[in-house]
This record gives structure tokens, sequence and C-alpha cells, in this order.
């Protein structure tokens, strides 16, 4: 009767002790918070490497995405740059870092041509690398950076100028300067449940003009112009004596910007009309970062080779920007396609006739450029082949595709699906896209061409228009009112509406697509995103006739999309999963001898109407012992499972997300982990007083084995 008589006091103390904390509890999975010593290093996020044409400079490392729960923050660094006149070749930068709470330490590393001069709030590592000292809310660095420098084998290089063999692709003479932004890359760690990012401004001191990658000091004029959603600013330098009007400059952009059809336009160009003469420049023109670019101001537009146009299609080369962009068998088509567009452009706006477009791209049939493969860059016989050879295997490619689409289709399609691509484009890649676009006897072609010797002929100009100037069969693409297909780890089935789409997700969408003109023919209708064209899909309708395709759409991370098939835009937000909750925690035993196994099993369940998604770890004073990220469908349930061994005597917490529960080893332990069971559901207060209990507990049995309390 004394047994049973102790149970029940042990129980009622158990319901009255204070909270003690009991075993590592601390820094669960799923804890809303966590100490202000408890970090995650991170990452060296946000080098933002320019690109240079025609070579590319490393990519930019990008920081790990925010996880669902995260609070975003942001790093901000604001660069001013400042001329030094009394120091050619040189200018100075100053940078201010505003630091987050969130972040507790954070490295920034200065470029090759850049020497650290002064610092507040930093530490020197090394001769570019500095250490915030933690406290100092904005501290500040400045820079003496070499202005006069080339980039690799960076720039537009063309035998339509003189200027191979040239010096520099940055200048600064002390009265103007054309110069790169200097790249400051950070590392930085940060507090559990944020994530951070790096918005970065850059500005002027004094008179000049700013782009994102490229700075002008000195006096300037700027022209500005809108076309197509896409800003144009021209920069003209007082030192520039530009060989065409500003007005005309950006009359070409908003032709070039209309008439390439290849991917998102740029939110702004930024193009700089370099000076002459007193700068033996490198290039003609170069195309630098995502979208700027200088061009020498004597450049003029009526040549097929328009040095205008060609930097402005670097700027719509998506594929050109991912790392190195390319691999060496698609290495041609940076320059190539850049050398195409812009003669094909020249063409068609009127600047020049058909007759000077055809000896430029026939400059691939001569020598060098004829000597060996483009796939191959070993076997070229010069450098400039991607620039020649390149336009005259292009030109072949897109008379195949338009020859066997009835002229409805053309290269432009191929360059939209390329342009797509998140790693550096595969020659695979490019025939696959051709083949789609254009068909086997496209792709056939396209094999032709770039991996053998052959050198493809042009057409009389007659011929040329029979397949470049035909009106395109009109169509009508749009979003059809149908459900919408899902998946991904969460779930597979259908939705309506595309809000309803988590991040992971895969949606194929369904959309129609109609031919409005009364003949048959070849129709190409893609899903943009945000610009960018993401899926496509391709086929033959006859007059009138409709049918209905589907396009492909994963969302990787939350926010509003812009969508877009044809003329038909749609905003679309994607949320983020929710997070699931542990909603229970048992384990196979609650009192065991040591080494005996036990069994914990965790219920993790979802939100009712969202896609859910969580951590779950489950922890023993020993460590984790189960780790797994559950993705579920609305309203699902799961579990996690872990089996292990407990090797201490006395009470052991177990804990997945808020739930914990007790097993108790040895008999004393076993007695004080048996009470707990017997409430069905117990507060983390209740259940960290059973620990104070077992002293006491012991001490009572160790009295009676005494005889204290007397025998039975």
């Amino acid at each position: 009767m004394r047994h049973c008589l102790s149970i029940v006091f042990v129980f009622l103390l158990v319901l009255s002790l204070p909270a003690m904390a009991v075993g590592p509890a601390a820094g669960t999975a799923g804890s809303a918070s966590t100490g202000p010593g408890d970090e995650r290093p991170t990452v060296a996020a946000t080098t933002s490497v320019a690109t240079v044409h025609s070579s590319v400079a490393p990519g930019e490392a990008k920081p790990a995405r925010p996880s669902a729960a995260a609070t975003r923050e942001t790093i901000d660094s604001s660069l001013e740059l400042r001329q030094r006149p009394d120091e050619p070749g040189e200018f100075g930068a100053q940078a201010t870092i505003s630091i987050p709470d969130a972040v507790t330490a954070l490295e920034l590393s200065a470029p090759s041509e850049a020497t650290i001069e002064a610092t507040d709030g930093f530490a020197k590592i090394d001769s570019n690398t500095l250490e915030w000292d933690g406290e100092t809310a904005a501290p500040t660095v400045t820079l003496g950076v070499e202005a006069n420098r080339q980039y690799q084998e960076g720039g537009h290089r063309s035998t339509a100028t003189a200027q191979r063999g040239g010096d520099l692709d940055f200048a600064e003479t002390g009265e103007w300067g054309i110069v790169a932004v200097p790249q400051l890359s950070y590392g930085w760690q940060y507090r559990r449940g944020h994530s951070i990012s790096v918005e970065r401004t850059v500005s002027v001191d004094g008179e000049g003009a700013v782009g994102e990658t490229i700075a002008v000091f000195g006096p300037v004029e700027e022209y500005v112009s809108e076309a197509n959603g896409e800003r144009h600013r021209l920069v003209v330098p007082e030192a520039a004596d530009l060989a065409e009007s500003p007005e005309a400059i950006l009359q070409a952009l908003s032709g070039a910007s209309q008439g390439l059809d290849v991917g998102a336009r740029n939110d702004e160009f930024f193009v700089v009309a370099a000076p002459v003469g007193e700068v033996d420049w490198r290039a003609a023109g170069l195309q630098y970062g995502d979208s700027d670019a200088w061009v020498r101001a004597d450049a003029d537009l009526e040549r097929p080779g328009n040095v205008w146009l060609h930097e402005y299609t670097h700027s719509r080369q998506p594929f050109a920007g991912v790392g190195n962009g390319t691999t060496a068998a698609t290495r041609w088509l940076v320059e190539g396609q850049a050398d195409y567009y812009a003669a094909t452009l020249a063409l068609e706006l009127g600047y020049v006739e058909y007759d000077a477009f055809r000896r430029f791209v026939e400059r691939g049939s001569r020598y060098p450029y004829d000597q060996g493969v483009l796939a191959d860059p070993g076997t070229w016989a010069d450098r400039e082949t991607t620039y020649a050879r390149g336009p005259l295997a292009l030109l072949a490619i897109d008379r195949e595709i338009r020859r066997a689409t009835d002229g409805d289709r053309s290269l432009q399609g191929v360059f939209r699906r390329v342009g797509a691509a998140e790693q550096p484009l595969e020659l695979a890649e490019f025939y696959a896209a051709v083949e789609d676009v254009g068909g086997p006897d496209a792709v056939a072609t396209a094999e032709r061409v770039v991996e053998t010797e052959t050198i493809p002929d042009t057409r009389s100009e007659s011929a040329y228009r029979s397949l470049f100037a035909v009106e395109p069969t009109a169509f009508d693409a749009a979003f059809a009112e149908e459900p919408i297909s899902i998946a991904g780890p969460y779930r597979d089935g259908s939705v309506d509406e595309l809000d309803e789409l988590v991040p992971g997700e895969t949606a194929t969408i369904p959309i129609t697509v109609t031919n409005v003109d009364a003949t048959a023919g070849y129709y190409d209708a893609a899903l943009a995103v945000d610009g960018e064209i993401v899926d496509a899909t391709a086929g033959q309708l006859g007059a009138g006739e409709r049918t209905t395709e589907t396009v492909a759409l994963t969302p990787s991370e939350p926010g509003p999309y812009e969508l877009q098939v044809g003329d038909d835009r749609r905003t679309v937000t994607v949320e983020a999963a929710a997070t699931a909750t542990v909603t229970d925690l048992v384990v196979s035993d609650r009192s065991v001898d040591v080494g005996d196994d036990v069994t914990a099993t965790a219920v993790v369940t979802g939100h009712p109407d969202r896609p859910s998604t969580r951590k779950v770890t489950i922890r023993t004073p020993g460590g984790t012992v189960a780790e797994e990220t559950v993705h579920l469908a609305p309203g699902e349930s799961t579990r996690v499972e872990a089996t292990f061994t407990l090797r201490e005597n006395g009470l052991n917490q177990v804990t997945a997300g808020d739930r914990q529960t007790l097993v108790g080893v040895g008999r004393i332990a076993g007695y004080a982990a048996a009470a707990e069971a017997a409430v069905t559901s117990l507060s983390a207060t209740a259940i960290a007083g059973v620990t104070a209990l077992v002293a006491a507990l012991g001490g009572v049995l160790a009295a009676r084995r005494r005889g204290l309390w007397g025998d039975e």
C-alpha cells in the first residue's frame, strides 16, 4: 500500500514544482528565437563580379536562399567614387556599410586593383581583407583604385575597326574617365531566424554619371529615351565628339529593343560614348556587367558591324552571364550572336543595304576564319573567328528554321529558349532548342556548320527576303481557364489558381493557342516570367484552329511574379510554405535499462490550407538522433521516427520541435518517468520539475532501505 501512496505523492509534486532545465533543449528545431550567441556561419555571398564580353568573368556567388520562416534583412553598401585630377590613372572610392543587428561578424574584401587607404570600424586581416569590429554601426573604408586597366580578353573587337592590339578597356586621364566600378565582396555570420542580402548603391562625387558597373568622371551630357519598357541612357562626356547625333543613337537602340525578341529587356541600358584620340582603346566597344557598355564616339550607325547594336545585343544575352556562360563548344555564340544581330538589325532598320550585309557575313568564308570548326576553339586560326564565322553559321541556321516553318519562326526562338538556362550553355542544349523551333533539318544544319569545316553560302537578296521578309502567321496565345497541375515535394494534384503555388513546386499551366489568320502556320508560344522566357511550346495549326498546350513554371522563392503568355499578363504572388507543427511526441518505453533500445515518434501536422514544411530534429541528452525535413500537403500529417539507446542512469529528456518527453533509465528514474506518463498533456514546466524530484525520490527510497520508514 505504501508503494501506491508514494507514487501518488510523486504525481502531485510533479504538478507543482517550478521549471528546471532538463537535457540539451536549447536550440531545438522550430524554436521561435535563439540566444544572442546562436549564430550561423555564412557565406561569402556577394562578389557581384561583372561579365565582360567577349570573355566572361567568374560568376557571382549567390547568397543562400532564405528559409520560409526567415526574417529578411539587408547589408546596405553605399559606394561613392571620387575623381583624383592630380593622379591620372587612379580614382578614389569610399564605401559605407550599414550592418543590421542580425549580423554578428562581417568581412570585406577589396578587388585586386584597389588599395586600402583608410578605415573606420574595420581591422585589417591582410592587404585586401578587412574584419568589422562588431560595434561600429556604419563602418567605412577608403580605397585607391587603379583605373587604367584591361579585363582579360574583354571587349568587342572587330575587323571593321583598327583597334586590334590596342591597350585599354577602362581609362582615367585626369580630365575625364570611364572606369569600372570596384566590386567589393562580403562574408558574414548572422543569427538564426534571419536571412541576409546585400543592397548596393553607387554614386559619383562631383561631375559624372554612373550605371551599375561603369562610371564616368568629368562633365557629361545625358540623353534618355524609353522604348518597350526599357530605359536607354546615353552618356556623352564633354571630351567626346560623336559621329552620330544622340537622337539617332537612341533611335537605333529603340529599334533594336523592338526588333530583338530574345528574352527579357533591360530595365536600363547604360552606354557611354568614349572619347577617342587621347586613349588607345583596345576595342571598338565593351559591354560590361549586365547592362552597361561603352562605345567609341566615332562609331557610325551605317555599317553592318554596328557597334552600338552589337553591344546592345550583348546586354540581352542572359546565357553569357551565368558563371562562364558557355562551354568551349558554345563560346562562339557570345560574339557570333552579337555580330549577327548587329548586322541583321542594321539591315532591317535601314542603316545598310543587302549587299553590305552579305559582304559582312561572308567574312567567315575567307581565310583565316574558314579554318577549323566553331565548336573547337583550339582549331581556330584567328581569335576573331567567333566574330566572322559565327554570324555566317547563325545565318545558315536561321535560314533553315524559317524555311522549315514558312517564315513563322526564326533563330530568335532558339535564343529565347537557351536564354533561360541557369547553367553554362552546353552544345546539346543549343541543338535541342534549334530542333524544338526548326525541326530535324534545322538541327542537322546546325551540327554541320558548328562541328565541321563546312562553310555555308549566302543567298541573293531576293532569296534572302523570300524567307526573312515574310509576314508570319498570326496567332493568339493566352492562359486557359482550366485546373493547373501541381507536382513537387509537397503534393501531386491540381489547383485552380497559381497563387496557391509554393516555392519548389512545378505548375503545369494550360494555355490556348489560336490561329487567327487565313492560312495554316507554325506557332511558337512561350511563358515569360518577369520578361524572361522559362518555357515554350511549338506546333502547327490550320486557319482558325485552336489547341490547348501546357507550359511549366517552378518558382524558386516567394514573391510576386509577372507572367505573360502572348498578350495575356497576370501577376502571381507566391507565398512561402507554412511551417508544420510537431503535434505529438511519444516513446516506445518510458522506463528502460542502460543499453535498451528506445523508439521516439514525432507526429508532424501541416497547415490546413497550405503546403507546409519543417526540419524535424529529435534530440536526446546525447545529441541529435534524427533530422529530417518534411513536406506536407494541406492538412496532411506524417511521422518521424528514431531508435536509439540511452547510456546513463537517470531521467533523459527527448525533444522534437516544442514537444518533449522523459525516459527513465534505471529503477528510480523509471518511477518518475512513469509518473510523468500518467499525465495526458503535460506542460514543459511540469516535465522540467521532474528532474528536481528524482533526488528527493531517491532519498525517500534510500531511507526506506535504511529503515527510517519502517518495515512493511
